[in-house]
This record gives C-alpha cells, structure tokens and sequence, in this order.
C-alpha cells in the first residue's frame, strides 16, 4: 500500500506476517517503516528504518532486520528483535523493548542516547554499544546502569553528570569507553574529587573538559589520562586575577612573577577558602595601607589612659615636668620610647598641661614586620571641686613606617606616614571625697580622625568610667594609688592601675603604671615608669 503526496512518497510495508491489525495509519516518509497501531503475528521482516509511535506496540514474535536499519521507537515492542549477519542496527528508544534482541555475526548493535528519557535497559544477546550522543547533564550513573551489560560505551560531544557516590560502581566496572569529539564531566562535591580514579578502560581520540561549578573558586579540577584510567586531582588555583577578577588579583600575578617566594604570595597560596584569601588581603599592610592606623589608635588609646590617671592624682600644687619611659606590647604591636610633659596649675580647680612623647613601634599584619618611627603632641585641662570633675585632652600622633612595596587604589609606592587626632572628654561628680580616698564616676566621649595615603576615617564613641585614687602620708612621703577604668560604646575597654610616691620636701614624685587596653578582642599592656619634678 503506497500513498503518494506532491514528489514525497510514503510507504508502509508488511512482509510474512500472519495477521494484522492497524488501528491509526499516517502517512511516513519515504524507506520508512511506520507503525501507529498494534500489531500482532509471528515473523515480521525489516527492510527499511523503522518508526514507532507512542500510540503503537509491536507484539510480532520475532522481528527480523534484513539490512542495515535504523530503529525509532515511541512505543513497545514485545517481541524480539534480530539482526542479520553483518548488518548495522542502531536503536533510538524512548519507549519500551520488552523482548530480547540478538546480535549476529559479524554484525554491530549501537543504542543511541540523546536525552534521558532514552535512558532504557537492552536485553542484548551478544556485543554490543551505548552511544551517549550529544546529551547535556545526564548523570554517569545513570549511564553505567543501562550499559552495564554493553562492551562499549561511547561519549560523543557529550555532557556528563558525575557524583562521588557514581565512584561505587565506575572504577572497576567500566566497559570499554571511546570518548569521540569535545565531552564536559561536571564535577559535584568536588572536595572529595582528589586523587580519584573515575573512568577506566578509556580509548579514542576526543577530549574531556571538567567542569567543577563550584563556589570556591581558590580550587579547580584537573584531569589526566594514564594508562586508560582517567584521573581526577583537585588543584589550588593561584591565578589571582582569574580568582579575583580585580587589579589586586593582577598586581598579585606580577608580584609571584617577580618574586614566587614572596611572603604575601605563599601566604595566599595558603589560605583554603575565600573567606580567608579576603581577610589575609583585609589584614595587609602591603595591600591595605590603612592597617597601619591601628597601632597609632592602640597608641593614642593608652596616651589617654595615662594622661588620666596622672593628671587625677597629680599630687603636687605646683607646676611640674614629668619624664617617663614606655613599653606597649599587644597581639600585633610593641612600642617604646618616653614621654615628657609640662603640666601647671591655672587656678584652684583648674590644672593644665601639654604631653609629647617619641618612640619606636613595630607592628605585624601576620605576613609583614613593619618599624616605624612614632611621635606625638598632646594638651589638656582638667577642672575639680570638691563634688566635680571634668577633664578635656586634644592630641596628635604620627607614625613614619618603613614598608616594602604596597599596592593600592592602582598605585604603588613605599613607605607612608599615617596620622591620628583625637579628643576626649569627661565629666562626671564624685561620688566619694575624703581626705585619703577620692572616688569619681565619668561620662564623654571620643573622637578620631585618622588619614594614610588618600585615606580618611572618623569615629566617635561615648564612654563611661571610674576614677579613683587613694592616698597614705608618711612621715616624709605621700602615697598615692590610683586606678582608671572605662568602657566605650565602640567596644573598647580600658583598666589603668599605679602609684606615685612624692617627697613633699624635694618637690620631687616617682611613679609606676600599667594600663591594659582591649579592643574588639585586641588587647594590648602598656608599662611606664618616671620621674616628676616641680618647679
């Protein structure tokens, strides 16, 4: 029976079959064997490529192919399938082959997969190929259990889905696989990919591209072909401009260029997640000049500190100049040097005075060591009564760093000096005001500006603290003890405590303090000891 249509030519054929039942009938294109409708017998001969819809089921005992042939199946076929000897069968299945399908000599069986819904068992006797052709994103075991009885699975331009559970089973059951053409593995859970073995009997002269679609991008896949064992080693990224993608990620790429031992280099070679690249980059000097601004505050904060406490318990009536040497030591800083300050009553409540102070600090950002020079002016005015007090200190510091090479706002250069100003105020009455024992509680505030290289920040808290400062005569000296602490509302916390002896003949006063200081979990301890005179 043909139907013709225009220069088409559409053809449905039926050979040595017993008896038929066509229920839907469509015309098919020309060497096409079509079936819409269920068929029944016992022998059916295949000439051509052969379609079966969905709506169609082949229940024909043995279904002979005589030639070379192509099958297309929607629907089911219930009876088994034959090839001739030395024939070529290729199979497209989205439907159901119930029946067994044997190969004959010298002959080749290909099941094609395009998409996962072609992803159906074969019951194969003999040898026989799944061709992965063209697929996106079908998972390897899903492959591996339809294949499972095939001598060869090939991958042609194919896109594959590989999970650490699909090792189970792929290592040391693999068929045979010939990779044609560019085939992409994308990798899941890549951290337990490392040093894995995922493919094994490989041959062919196509490619495999990894692609790993994972957040952390400090990691990569690399694959490598040995020995037909396709092996998977997850590798440290170290391009930083890939990783990056910013101007500090190519200033890094030049700098390993130049220099692959640098300390920041091995370093960030380090670091295992982004989160750790991003704070080694936050925390250096070398890439974040502004760091150099905490050891100036952690100076600035303890300057305030002493300025308090020895101006509160100042002792003598009369103007004195003070010296004293400091070491300060915290997590990431240590310091020294001295200070030297001029301070006079005005009136008889109001005392002033003006500090300034030199010194060494070293400060380590965990990759570098940075010395600088540090130096500092200050003044203040502090007035008390019998049930007041209130107290004001101005100061600047400046800090002149040695550094390597820092790289910032695209610019190098070496060597910047950085600057702080503050102020403080306190205010607050005194709770007790004896003879030997003064107790006064404070609130004010602060305030800094700070600046390095085109950089400037403020900040401001409000604080609130305990003064006190007890006081023993003897026969010739007089004892004062005297403690300071106090708390901001931008987490800063700070404990002073000391004593000053004075010879109230020789107008003459030594002192020791120690002032620890904790700032957003940084502390650091500063220690001074000197001399007062007063003239």
């Amino acid at each position: 029976m043909y139907t013709h249509t225009g220069d088409e030519e559409y053809a449905l054929k039926f050979y040595n079959f017993t008896w038929s039942v066509i229920i839907f009938f469509y015309p098919v294109p020309v060497y096409a064997q079509s079936f819409y409708g269920d068929t029944f017998g016992d022998v059916l001969h295949l000439v051509e490529d052969v379609f079966i819809s969905k709506t169609a089921s082949l229940y024909t005992k043995h279904i002979y192919a005589d030639t070379s042939l192509q099958i297309y199946n929607n629907g089911s076929i219930y009876g088994d399938l034959f090839t001739c000897n030395g024939c070529d069968m290729r199979i497209h299945s989205n439907g159901e082959i119930i029946g067994r399908i044997h190969v004959a000599q010298d002959a080749t069986l290909t099941q094609i997969i395009e998409t996962p819904a072609q992803l159906r068992q074969l019951n194969v006797v003999g040898n026989y190929s799944v061709l992965i052709n063209k697929t996106s994103n079908i998972a390897w075991r899903d492959i591996q259990y339809i294949a499972k009885s095939a001598d060869k699975i090939i991958l042609h331009n194919a896109v594959i889905d590989f999970s650490i559970s699909d090792l189970q089973t792929t290592a040391h059951n693999s068929p045979q696989i010939e990779l044609v053409g560019e085939n992409e593995i994308h990798l899941h859970d890549l951290d337990e990919f490392n040093d894995v073995t995922i493919m094994n009997n490989i041959t062919g002269d196509g490619t495999i591209r990894l692609n790993t679609n994972v957040p952390n991008k400090l990691y990569a896949a690399s694959a490598t072909i040995d020995n037909d064992t396709l092996h998977i080693h997850k590798i440290r990224e170290t391009d930083y401009y890939k990783i990056l993608g910013t101007d500090i990620g190519q200033y890094l790429n030049s700098l390993r260029l130049s220099n692959s031992s640098d300390k920041l280099i091995a370093r960030l070679d380090a670091a295992h997640t982004m989160d750790e690249l991003h704070h080694i980059i936050h925390k250096s000097v070398r890439l974040n000049p502004r760091q150099l601004i905490q050891p100036l505050a952690t100076i600035a904060q303890h300057r305030r500190a002493a300025a308090t406490t020895d101006y509160y318990s100042n002792g003598l009536n009369i103007a004195t100049s003070h010296i004293e040497p400091f070491y300060l030591s915290g997590d990431n800083i240590s310091a020294y040097g001295a200070n030297i300050d001029v301070v006079t009553p005005i009136s008889k409540y109001v005392l002033g005075g003006i500090n300034t102070f030199i010194g060494q600090v070293n400060f380590n950002d965990r990759t570098d060591t940075i010395n600088g020079t540090v130096y500092g002016i200050g003044a203040f005015a502090q007035y008390t009564n019998s049930a007041f007090y209130s107290m004001t200190q101005i100061g600047h510091i400046t800090g002149n760093f040695i550094t390597p090479e820092i790289y910032y706002a695209g610019k190098t250069f070496y060597n910047p000096n950085a600057n702080i100003s503050y102020t403080t105020i306190d205010i607050g009455p005194h709770i007790v005001n004896t003879s030997n024992l003064l107790i006064t509680a404070t609130l004010g505030g602060e305030m800094e500006y700070s600046s390095i290289t085109d950089h400037n920040e403020f900040k401001s808290a409000l604080r609130g603290g305990i003064l006190s400062n007890m006081t023993h005569h003897g026969v010739d000296l007089v004892y004062n003890y005297f403690t300071h602490m106090s708390l901001t509302t931008n987490s800063v916390t700070q404990i002073s405590i000391g004593v000053s002896i004075m010879s109230e003949p020789d107008n003459v006063a030594g002192n020791i303090a120690i002032s620890h200081v904790n700032e957003n979990g940084a502390p650091s301890y500063h220690v001074r000891a000197g001399l007062k005179f007063g003239f």
